[in-house]
């Protein structure tokens, strides 16, 4: 079942009932998708019904690990292929940049990377680094410290990093407000275009690709192999499993006393070879696919909280910059970037602007729109959001831990707020504060409808939510 307003003939918002967010943008520039929900099988089949004429999206983003936003886009080219009958293509997959070191070596040699993850669970680094970003209390310790004290925690050094002194060059990452096709201006491009859905201009630079990344597309047959890789995630989780378990037999073995490890921090490891294994399958896809893969950096952005790159007048980075060459940084375990990729309020946030007579969108993610102790510094606010109104999808799917995003709705604009649902997570006391014709949810808490997807157009003349919303 779908809920809709009108038939619209410009810019559209579509939630995908899939459990987690999936978000459809269309305009008359592009096609894009933002996360996948948690099943590439139930979002193959979304697609094809939701979007039964498009059999190209110019843009894919994963903003974060999380299983509610990456699952779904583990095999979403196979799937959707699958549901639709038909050819189906993708034109770039945008990803945080923290997960470049997780797929170099998660996707040539995922067993090394497995060891590595048992070996810091048997030492007990997964207990410190799960009190920090899985904290208690849902306003937990959200503050702009974490990837120095991750990166002292995974130090094997034992001196102290000072990220203040880190060159992270980036050769200049784009800055759409400041260039010919800046934000306002009529035309956009992509890597590979495709004019049904939308105009194109070919002379705007294409992603930057690593050199280990372009070796691997070049050798992919060889370095590709999806039984081992799953045999070795499964195998891996057994062993958490196991350790969970405490066992009296384990000392026997002579394995350290910390071998025995909580249910919490076992939890947790489970949770990074959920992600580890996400990272790892969008990132085979892009290769065997033939897909470009943009790369959006936070450290980057936190360094001057100006974010930069993105496609001018299509879809723009709120809380990152696009990197245009490989960070030169400290040199960490690739652990500690996987650890951070679990970190829901360490998520990518991108701005769709709006076009002529249209409402822009805010993709939030899991973020509460704002960087620094928890979360009180907002994110990039472009020219363009004092233009028009905004439409938000709702932070962490509505919960409480993210209400502080509310705050900033003024300062961006966003004016309605979309809630994708996770099966999980309902609505918290800030969400349902909202007037009830600004607001509306895949998933209604109080089941008064069933789950389904919504469309909005986007037109300012022509635009009301299409289902009043029933929470108290």
């Amino acid at each position: 079942m779908s809920t809709s307003i009108k038939k619209i003939n410009t810019s559209e918002l579509i939630a995908l009932a899939v459990h987690g967010d999936a978000f459809v943008y269309r305009s008359k520039r592009g096609i894009a998708l933002i996360d996948g929900g948690g099943s590439s099988a139930k979002l193959g089949k979304k697609l094809a019904q939701e979007l039964p004429a498009v059999e190209h999206l110019d843009v894919v983003v994963c903003t974060h690990a999380d299983q509610d936003h990456a699952n779904g886009l583990k095999s979403v080219i196979a799937d959707w292929r699958t549901a639709r009958r038909g050819q189906v293509s993708i034109g770039e997959f945008w990803l945080p940049g923290r997960w470049m070191d997780v797929v170099k070596r998660g996707v040539k040699d995922p067993k090394s990377l497995m060891s590595d993850l048992i070996h810091a669970l048997d030492e007990g680094k997964l207990d410190e680094t799960r009190l920090l970003l899985w904290p208690d209390t849902d306003e937990g310790d959200d503050n702009g410290d974490i990837p120095r004290r991750l990166a002292r925690l995974f130090s094997t050094s034992g001196s102290s990093i000072e990220f203040d002194h880190v060159s992270r060059n980036a050769n200049e990452p784009i800055d759409v407000e400041n260039q010919a096709l800046a934000e306002g201006d009529t035309q956009s491009s992509f890597s590979k275009p495709h004019p049904s859905e939308g105009e194109f201009n070919q002379d705007f630079q294409e992603p930057f690709e690593p050199d280990w990344l372009g070796a691997m597309r070049e050798r992919k047959a060889s370095v590709i192999d999806e039984r081992d890789a799953t045999h070795i995630f499964q195998s891996t989780r057994r062993r958490v499993v196991y350790r969970m378990g405490h066992h009296p037999h384990l000392r026997a073995r002579n394995l350290p006393k910390t071998v025995g490890t909580s249910d919490a921090t076992g939890r947790y490891c489970l949770a990074l070879i959920d992600a580890a294994e996400a990272i790892v399958n969008i990132a085979k896809q892009a290769i065997v696919e033939g897909v470009p893969i943009r790369w959006f950096d936070q450290e980057l952005y936190a360094d001057t909280l100006r974010a930069r790159g993105g496609q001018p007048n299509f879809l723009l980075p709120m809380n990152s910059v696009e990197l245009r060459s490989t960070p030169t940084a400290v040199a960490l375990p690739v652990l500690y970037y996987l650890s951070l990729s679990k970190a829901n309020r360490e998520s990518l946030a991108f701005y769709a602007p709006a076009e002529t007579g249209c409402h822009g969108v805010v993709f939030c993610a899991d973020t509460r729109l704002g960087t620094g102790r928890g979360g009180k510094t907002p994110f990039q606010v472009y020219p363009s959001m004092a233009k028009s109104d905004q439409i938000g999808t709702a932070p962490h799917h509505g919960a409480e831990s993210a209400a502080h995003a509310y705050s900033f709705a003024t300062r961006f604009g966003i004016t309605h707020w979309v809630c994708a649902a996770n099966g999980r997570t309902k609505p918290g006391r800030s969400f349902q504060k909202i007037a009830k014709n600004q607001r509306c949810c895949t998933a209604c808490p109080l089941k008064v409808r069933p789950f389904s997807t919504i469309k909005l157009s986007l037109r300012s003349n022509a635009f009301a939510l299409s289902t009043t919303c029933s929470c108290p």
